[in-house]
């Protein structure tokens, strides 16, 4: 059976208070953003028509292009508005929960870099106050979930053999896809702290040129896929 120290389970309780006091704000602000009913726009017309082959039934006036970026959020929020029904409610729901799933990361990051646990709780209580994440953890966007990734791929970092790393890491970089274009970013950070630790000799550079050329082939997998949604 896991036994969980006191900082955890601190840590947990004030993860569990912000899903609580979330939960009965989540509508309550911000006004809701226009993104977010094309975002369940596009889910819903997934979920009618059966397939992820569509675009929008709206934004029309001039001609929209079918692609596989968004596959998996739309995938996420699909299955929210299967569960909780068509509302922007369900929507925000996705994003209050990746919000708090990057709580947790959070302190077990801060746990890992730091030895004392205070400042993870220190780490998790600053996000649970900051206005920015709280509103992220509202909105039905994709913001929450990149955020959640890239912490991901932090922590396999700071706690995975190098050896079985880089996989992982295009991997996180190629969901990210599936997610928002701009997961560049997570390429952009992951690339960047191989190479810083190629230049401090931690890693040989072959590890940072797979990274590369995994994630490459991973993006030419989604042009591929993209050419084949638009004969």
């Amino acid at each position: 059976m896991m036994r969980f120290s006191r900082y955890t389970w601190l840590a947990l309780f004030m993860i569990f208070a912000f899903i609580c006091i979330n939960l009965i704000t989540l509508m309550a602000f911000p006004t809701v953003h226009s993104d977010e009913l094309w975002l369940k726009g596009i889910a819903t017309q997934m979920l009618d028509q059966g397939s992820f082959s569509v675009t929008e039934p709206f934004y029309d006036l001039y001609p929209r292009v079918i692609h596989p970026f968004r596959w998996l959020y739309n995938g996420l929020l699909i299955v929210a508005l299967n569960t909780y029904g068509d509302s922007v409610a369900a929507v925000r729901l996705v994003s209050l929960i990746f919000g708090s799933l990057c709580l947790l990361l959070i302190y077990k990051i801060s746990r890992r870099q730091f030895e004392n646990p205070l400042y993870g709780l220190a780490a998790v209580g600053i996000l649970c106050l900051d206005i920015q994440f709280i509103v992220s953890s509202h909105l039905g966007r994709q913001e929450t979930v990149l955020l959640f990734l890239l912490l991901l791929g932090y922590y396999l970092i700071l706690k995975s053999d190098v050896k079985h790393l880089v996989p992982k890491l295009a991997l996180i970089i190629l969901l990210g896809l599936g997610v928002h274009p701009n997961s560049f970013i997570l390429g952009v950070t992951f690339v960047g702290i191989l190479f810083f630790k190629w230049l401090m000799r931690e890693i040989p550079m072959s590890y940072f040129l797979k990274l590369i050329g995994l994630t490459a082939l991973g993006v030419i997998g989604y042009v591929v896929i993209g050419y084949t949604m638009n004969p």
